[in-house]
């Protein structure tokens, strides 16, 4: 259950940075390097330079990526352009944008979470970003962004609470960024209300959205430290890690699909899908794209009740409806080391009866698969030659998140995509010589 905690937060210096959203980025994982560059110009103490930063040929043990993250964030904190506040507080976070010109507000809060705790992850990390993430925290004792959470809260208590707290007071950080969503962050630093949160939150599982490597790496950092200082009395920052924490029922949350582009030199075998699919074909004429649209929005309406995916191989000139003939199949799929629920995930049907047995991929050492959200542009690479095919995936559902973490399962590479991500920069966890009260 979750065990939450208020901290002093370091943020942005609003009478040197006066527009957050020249110096806030989206998580670091999703940055890519022209990303990173661009974050680099946008201005001089952007929180790349701290989540995020630059690597050269040149680099070495005392003068890397990490040592200059350190180094920035004391010159920082030294000449005044990032605050340590004096009060432990919980921070309200909105992030108000639109989808199909529908206006959505995904609400929650950041705050701490005990990692003795329960966070329940639902993916598998890589050794690689865990490595970099924990020599970053070593280096630098803090942490710039947040892990992605969610909680049960069926009649909303919680961010009710909060709002009402806040209602009628300016946010302490307020703009808008790059992609059009509205930030808009609150400092509560009431003891009362804070207090009321703990206990609204006492019984209540929480499970990871986003930021499982940021989860592992506070894990392995905290169990160092209690290496180190073996008198440590629980208290102590390393024991806990940042989060933004959303009501799991919120009608903001969304999750987008990550659809697969394939290189497959062969032709596919239609007769080897049609054993397990029901195949509806959508021809393309003079307008390449115009077919996509009535293919995704058959396999949303489809996806509700049936295992369904879409296809796209230019090589016949044909996008293409796929639906799961009969749920007693994936009771083939058999794997010892998952669950249930997990053989009934569309992304895991898709690797295993398509990518698997059909194109025969086992596995991408050799880099056969790659990912895309968008659906316009996974299709745009496929016709223009760049992936022989592609496979288009319905969202995972946030009940399948929730059934696979409570399983202590990991889904496949890949399976999620939370939406609208919360910003890194709006605030800083300090935990080197801190203390929880």
């Amino acid at each position: 259950m979750a065990k939450i905690a208020p901290f002093r937060g370091v943020l942005y210096n609003k009478e040197r940075i006066r527009n957050v959203g020249l110096v806030a980025t989206p998580p670091y994982d999703v940055i890519t390097p022209e990303d990173q560059n661009r974050f680099y110009k946008k201005h001089k103490n952007n929180i790349v330079r701290l989540e995020l930063g630059k690597q050269f040929s040149e680099d070495n043990a005392s003068n890397n990526c990490y040592t200059r993250a350190a180094k920035f964030f004391e010159e920082w904190l030294d000449k005044g352009i990032l605050l340590k506040e004096d009060i432990p507080s919980i921070y309200l976070y909105e992030l108000i944008y639109s989808v199909n010109n529908e206006e959505k507000i995904l609400s929650g809060f950041i705050c701490l979470v005990s990692l003795d705790e329960g966070l329940m992850p639902h993916e598998n990390t890589h050794k690689g970003p865990r490595d970099d993430r924990l020599n970053l925290l070593r280096a630098c004792g803090a942490s710039f962004s947040q892990i992605f959470g969610l909680y049960p809260d069926t009649e909303n208590n919680v961010i009710s609470k909060l709002a009402s707290s806040v209602k009628g007071t300016e946010p302490r950080i307020s703009f808008i960024s790059e992609t059009g969503t509205q930030n808009k962050l609150w400092q509560i630093k009431d003891t009362d209300i804070i207090n009321h949160i703990k206990k609204l939150m006492d019984d209540k599982p929480l499970f990871i959205a986003d930021g499982h490597h940021r989860y592992e790496t506070a894990l392995n950092y905290r169990n160092e430290m209690l290496t180190k200082f073996k008198k440590a009395s629980g208290k102590e920052a390393f024991n806990y890690v940042m989060v933004f924490l959303a009501n799991i029922e919120n009608p903001g949350l969304m999750i987008l699909p990550t659809h697969r582009l394939i290189h497959y030199k062969g032709r596919i075998n239609f007769s080897a899908i049609e054993k397990r699919f029901k195949i509806e074909e959508f021809r393309i004429d003079n307008n390449e794209t115009a077919p996509i649209k009535s293919l995704l929005s058959d396999m949303r309406r489809r996806g509700v009740r049936e295992h369904a995916f879409g296809m796209l191989y230019p090589k016949n000139r044909a996008f293409y409806l796929l639906a799961l003939k009969d749920k007693r199949i994936l009771n083939d799929i058999i794997d010892k080391d998952h669950s249930p629920a997990w053989r009934r995930l569309d992304v895991t049907i898709l690797h295993k009866l398509i990518i698997e047995d059909v194109l025969k991929i086992k596995n991408n050492n050799e880099g056969h698969i790659a990912y895309e959200q968008d659906d316009n542009v996974a299709a745009e690479k496929a016709l223009q030659g760049e992936y022989e095919i592609c496979l288009f995936l319905n969202p995972t559902k946030i009940a399948e998140v929730v059934e696979i973490a409570k399983a202590k399962d990991k889904m496949p590479q890949k399976s999620t995509y939370f939406f609208p991500k919360p910003l890194t920069g709006l605030v800083i966890n300090k935990i080197a010589d801190e203390i929880i009260e």
